[in-house]
């Protein structure tokens, strides 16, 4: 017991546990959540931490001279997890300084830094000798293949989460900050499963869109975001499985404009096509305006509206494009023809 309650040093001296309890528990504590707050802030680096370049990826590191996919991504995920690993060691060897372990602080660094570096060779060795995962599932002509990709991503790359996805007609690259898995297209099933309706609907514009990849062959699952649905397509059948943001965003638009008062007007069947789509016929009208279909109404007021602020969506206003009328939700109202009274 004298031996456990005479375990801390300050300035060369012994200090009994009561001591240490009360004169340095706090500054260990503080220590520990700035420590904490340090790591978070670099794991998931906030917007302006990535603006100022704040990020691990701009840490020092070989560059990639042969323009090798296999080999960036590599080195990429190999540093990534040196310089994450570095942060406790620096953290334990400040503690230890500051209570006095100099000797001690030091030895357990350079440990730590020939064990890091051995492991870090032996990586590198694994990879020139073609002895990593990647090369174990796949052909030489694959990752021949594999090698070569560089199309720019296909889906929403978070600087915070640093997922990029690289995709070619035949397979499909995970990237990650602290690793990297490829794919067959064959082997994956990809499923639309939720969006986001908190992004503006722009002309030709992309959803923001959950996608659910499952892997048919080991069985295996992962989510990623895709801001550009359409191009995925391209390279490989997403099912639908949730409502697009425009069917949301109309649902949304059509049950509140349907509080308003009803517009009467004679023979609705002889009127002209929607001024927008030309093919569905038109069923709101503008007040003391032009006449259109629902859906392509809803479409040009989204256009108008802020991505960052869905909740007072219906409180904007858009344009008319047929007579620039500035119009709200209030204004529009669905027509009844007085035939049907």
């Amino acid at each position: 017991m004298l031996l456990f309650d005479q375990l801390f040093y300050s300035d060369g001296e012994l200090l009994s546990l009561a001591d240490f309890s009360s004169d340095a528990a706090g500054t260990l504590l503080m220590d520990t959540v700035a420590f904490m707050f340090g790591c978070t802030l670099i794991l998931w680096p906030p917007p302006a931490f990535t603006a100022c370049g704040l990020i691990l990826e701009n840490l020092p590191r070989p560059r990639n001279r042969g323009g090798s996919l296999l080999r960036e991504l590599e080195i990429k995920v190999l540093f990534n997890r040196l310089y994450l690993s570095l942060l406790p060691a620096l953290f334990v060897l400040y503690e230890l300084v500051l209570f006095g372990y100099l000797l001690t602080a030091a030895t357990c660094f350079l440990l730590f830094i020939q064990l890091q570096s051995l492991n870090l060779f032996y990586r590198f060795y694994k990879f020139t000798r073609g002895e990593t995962k990647v090369a174990r599932e796949f052909s030489i002509e694959e990752l021949a293949i594999i090698d070569k990709i560089t199309s720019s991503p296909a889906f929403y790359t978070h600087p915070s989460y640093s997922i990029v996805i690289l995709l070619n007609d035949r397979f499909f690259i995970n990237e990650r900050r602290f690793g990297y898995s490829i794919e067959r297209m064959t082997d994956l099933k990809l499923s639309a499963i939720e969006s986001n309706l908190c992004v503006v609907l722009k002309r030709g514009g992309n959803d923001f869109t959950m996608i659910l990849v499952e892997n048919t062959k080991t069985g295996g699952s992962f989510k990623i975001h895709s801001n550009d649905l359409s191009r995925v397509r391209e390279f490989v059948n997403v099912e639908m499985k949730c409502k697009s943001i425009h069917e949301r965003f109309l649902e949304r638009f059509t049950s509140y404009i349907d509080v308003n008062p009803k517009f009467i007007m004679r023979d609705t069947a002889s009127f002209d096509a929607c001024f927008a789509c030309y093919q569905k016929q038109p069923d709101v009208i503008i007040k003391k305006s032009c006449i259109g279909c629902v859906s392509c109404l809803a479409r040009i007021f989204a256009v108008a509206q802020p991505a960052d602020k869905p909740s007072h969506w219906m409180d904007g206003t858009a344009a008319c494009p047929t007579c620039r009328a500035t119009f709200c939700p209030n204004d529009v109202l669905f027509i009844i023809d007085k035939a049907d009274l």
